[in-house]
């Protein structure tokens, strides 16, 4: 499983869920957002925040992945 590699520590996997889920997070912030450079940005953040917490995904009881 795909989140479980990244929880492991493998690089490869977290770049294959960024290359997945950057587009929807992107799309997600770009109408609260002022510019597309401020999504841009946001959508980094999520990213940055997704990483130094992705050792809750092993969590079932935290939700699927894709709801963070």
């Amino acid at each position: 499983m795909l989140v479980r590699r990244c929880v492991a520590g493998d690089a490869a996997a977290w770049e294959e869920i960024v290359q997945t889920y950057n587009r929807r997070i992107y799309n997600i912030l770009l109408p609260v957002a002022r510019s597309a450079d401020d999504a841009e940005d946001l959508a980094q953040d999520v990213f940055i925040k997704m990483f130094t917490a992705r050792w809750r995904a092993n969590d079932s009881s935290k939700g699927a992945f894709v709801t963070w």
